[in-house]
């Protein structure tokens, strides 16, 4: 009898640690949430998505608003954002991927894998990457490629024509010039290297192996179910207004040319500590 009664107070305490733990991370999670809301209101967002990993583990992943206003869909942890230049680490990982199998040697002219443009042999591919081989970031064309002639891009050797027939504007290791037409010609030089087309490499390679399901080229057949819609600023009465510009971002390749989720890019950032996928010493 005192054995049962034992065993009945160790179950109650039992559950009601359980129940605190599961109260806990339900507050927690609460709280996140009215966090994400009140930054959405602060910003003036449409929507807001936040993920967040511990360890090899994504432990919160969560988005509010709306990601098409027009239609009036809410945003949810699977709508897919352009990431802009979190493409650029997503091209650094390639590389270093290349560099483990030995396809790629970092201090490499990059003209050993790229030819063209003219000026390649100046600069290796580490320059490259670090944004210190002077390709010129702005450029006319570039403009032009994104807003004006709209049209899908299916290999960066494609895309050139934004930068190649400009100049460098440095001699390569002198300056610091931020530049995603440089990832343009550094995601060639993973298509070149790997033997496959830069998209394809990434993703058997990188989105498959980390099972980032939602990141994709940014193409006019890309998010049909899921990307968030663009939106202007504000109008006088307060109201979003949806952005009537047609734009391609394909272009851009690993400069900035992707759709992603949160989620997704917390799967990324584990692959650099610690869980197999780069070698020991390009890990964090």
């Amino acid at each position: 009898m005192l054995v049962n009664k034992c065993l009945q107070w160790e179950l109650v305490a039992i559950a009601m640690i359980t129940c605190h733990s599961v109260f806990a991370k339900e507050a927690k999670h609460a709280s996140v949430l009215q966090v994400m809301e009140d930054v959405k209101e602060e910003y003036g967002l449409p929507s807001l998505s936040v993920a967040v990993g511990i360890k090899n583990e994504v432990v919160f992943s969560e988005a509010n608003g709306l990601a098409d206003i027009g239609q009036n869909r809410p945003a949810n942890s699977h709508t897919q954002y352009s990431i802009g230049s979190l493409a650029k680490p997503m091209t650094g990982l390639a590389i270093a991927r290349l560099v483990d199998s030995g396809k790629v040697t970092i201090q490499a002219p990059v003209s050993t894998y790229v030819e063209k443009a003219e000026y390649t042999a100046l600069f290796s591919v580490a320059e490259l990457a670090a944004h210190i081989a002077g390709v010129p970031h702005d450029t006319p064309e570039r403009d032009l490629a994104e807003f004006t002639n709209v049209r899908d891009h299916k290999s960066p050797l494609d895309a050139f024509y934004v930068f190649d027939t400009h100049s460098l504007l440095f001699e390569s290791g002198t300056e610091y010039h931020y530049s995603s037409n440089g990832y343009i010609l550094l995601s060639a030089v993973v298509k070149k290297a790997s033997g496959h087309a830069y998209v394809e490499y990434l993703r058997s390679d990188l989105w498959d192996k980390l099972d980032m399901s939602a990141t994709e080229l940014d193409t006019s057949a890309a998010g049909k179910e899921n990307e968030a819609s663009y939106f202007t600023t504000r109008n006088d009465n307060g109201l979003y207004m949806r952005s009537t510009t047609k734009r391609d971002r394909s272009f851009l390749f690993g400069g900035g040319g992707f759709i992603s989720t949160p989620t997704d890019l917390v799967k990324m950032a584990r692959s650099t500590y610690g869980i197999g996928y780069l070698q020991v010493s390009h890990s964090i």
